[in-house]
């Protein structure tokens, strides 16, 4: 983390001007670099240091490119230090609660159910990341920078922000569905037998990320319009009631029961955050109803044609 601070801002440049060619050669450059370096670690230690190491490797790479790829160069200013912070701390808070919001389900497994089933949270986790995270935050990226630009037009900037929210779930509720029909099959093929305690949670989670997802397109154009104190306080709320919904779903010493109650809280943050969205917006309800409705019926045909 403290290498990756020293990655050059000028990269941020290139995603206000949507030049995503120099973004993905920064990206590919420094994982190829770790990829490299951990695997021949590996083969070299026969132990998890060579994961450690590759990650370091990563962030130095990271860092060399980023002053190869723009000619930026950074200098230690506080000129704009004040009006920096006024924005920023509530990023800040915000983000603390953020990663509390994203870990209390984990804590809350070791804490109540032993370190082998935090194992198999953890993998369903991970698992549940690809068709949510990792797969729409390549598409956020230039849709968000595209956005930016329409800030002085409310009617085109509304009507984009419809828009995305559309195509958000055009790409993530198949995905999610799919994952969540074809769990078993899913998880035999790329974890294998030793893994078959994880199925019962697939579903749950996948919603859950799926859920925290689409909140992520609602908090980033509220973020865009300004609105950071308010989601520093939502993510606190959020946070607080996911720690202490999973302490009282733990005492059924159930891990489905953790996991669905994870789901049912990430959908009630969706709700608030995009009801919150759609009055500052000045939007109709109708027109929400339009971004979910189609990708939600095409989902529903394919669980059923999968069923």
């Amino acid at each position: 983390s403290l290498l990756r601070g020293f990655t050059n801002i000028g990269l941020t440049m290139y995603r206000r001007e949507l030049q995503f060619f120099y973004i993905a050669v920064y990206g590919i450059g420094q994982r190829f670099s770790g990829f490299v370096t951990t695997v021949a670690l590996a083969f070299l230690w026969q132990n998890y240091w060579a994961v450690i190491v590759g990650e370091c490797v990563v962030s130095i790479a990271g860092v060399a490119l980023s002053y190869l790829l723009h000619t930026y160069r950074p200098r230690f200013c506080l000129i704009e230090v004040k009006k920096q912070w006024e924005f920023c701390k509530w990023i800040v808070v915000r983000n603390i609660a953020v990663f509390l919001n994203g870990r209390a389900d984990q804590f809350a497994v070791a804490r109540y159910f032993g370190m082998d089933l935090v194992g198999f949270y953890a993998m369903a986790v991970r698992f549940a990341e690809f068709p949510t995270r990792h797969l729409m935050a390549p598409m956020f990226m230039p849709v968000y920078s595209g956005l930016s630009k329409k800030m002085d037009d409310n009617t085109e900037f509304s009507r984009s922000v419809v828009q995305v929210i559309g195509a958000t779930c055009v790409v993530l509720l198949p995905a999610v569905t799919m994952i969540g029909m074809l769990k078993e099959e899913f998880v035999l093929a790329v974890l294998g037998d030793k893994w078959t305690a994880t199925i019962p949670l697939i579903v749950p989670v996948v919603t859950a990320l799926g859920s925290i997802v689409l909140a992520e397109a609602s908090v980033n154009v509220l973020t865009l319009m300004g609105r950071v104190r308010l989601l520093a306080v939502l993510q606190w709320g959020s946070a607080i009631g996911v720690a202490l919904g999973m302490v009282l779903a733990a005492q059924w010493h159930d891990l489905a029961v953790v996991a669905w109650s994870r789901a049912i809280l990430a959908a009630i943050f969706v709700l608030i955050c995009y009801g919150i969205l759609w009055r500052d917006l000045s939007q109709p309800m109708m027109s929400l109803v339009g971004g979910f409705g189609r990708p939600a019926m095409a989902s529903a045909i394919m669980a059923l044609v999968l069923f």
